[in-house]
């Protein structure tokens, strides 16, 4: 069962990035990255364990 996670954008101060954090522990599928605001973000979509 796929399920849809909120994420919390992060400032990385050390790598000058945003990234995001999901708050259930999950094995991590994917990455996607884009633009928000002129910001470039990451996101990581988790698969739910069994």
């Amino acid at each position: 069962m796929n399920r849809d996670y909120t994420f919390r954008l992060l400032y990385d101060e050390d790598n000058g990035v945003y990234r995001t954090q999901c708050d259930e522990l999950a094995d991590v599928i994917d990455f996607a990255c884009g633009e928000y605001q002129g910001v470039t973000f990451y996101i990581t979509t988790y698969n739910e364990k069994e």
